[in-house]
């Protein structure tokens, strides 16, 4: 068993002293922490404001549909776009990735493609816009993707030899004599 000394029962003090200020920040801050964590979601939704829908802008490739909305007042960039898409005989929506934040050189948006699609045909997109501190906008648009772009039906033809060239000018003489074009 040990022995403690009265200079050795005064370290000991000092040390629980010290121990129990250490605890009372410690259960201060986990209070305040409780606290912080409870009323964040509150405090965040009265700082934000609800979002205002602007201009829907619209775009097509052969494979993709490509879509700009522009935003205001979502100052804390919390609202989100969803979107679904079908061809025009379909009843069934299918699901896309959703809109991205683009918040660069004054523009304020959100955009995404829809991708994978059939050329020359029409879709109907649903864009479902969402915002935590209010507001909510559901918009409709059909758009066509581009058709695969066929050659000219007409036009002149030319019949090209390699080098320093040959033939005149006729198809079954592209290879034989020189060219004069």
């Amino acid at each position: 068993m040990l022995a403690l000394s009265p200079r050795d029962a005064v370290t000991q003090g000092q040390v629980c002293s010290r121990l129990g200020s250490i605890n009372f920040h410690l259960r201060s801050f986990l209070l305040l922490f409780v606290i912080l964590v409870i009323h964040a979601p509150t405090a965040q939704a009265q700082s934000g404001t609800a979002v205002t829908v602007g201009t829907l802008r619209s775009y097509s490739t052969i494979y993709s549909i490509g879509v700009e909305w522009d935003v205001s007042n979502d100052t804390n960039h919390n609202a989100s776009v969803q979107v679904e898409y079908r061809d025009g005989g379909s009843t069934n929506w299918k699901s896309a990735l959703p809109l991205m934040r683009v918040d660069y050189n004054g523009a304020n948006m959100l955009a995404g493609s829809v991708l994978f699609l059939n050329p020359n045909t029409t879709y109907e997109v649903k864009l479902t816009l969402t915002d935590p501190d209010g507001g909510a906008a559901t918009q409709t648009l059909f758009v066509k993707t581009r058709p695969v772009p066929a050659p000219p039906a007409s036009g002149r033809t030319f019949h090209v030899v390699p080098g320093s060239g040959g033939g005149d000018k006729a198809s079954a003489s592209k290879f034989s004599a020189k060219s004069n074009i």
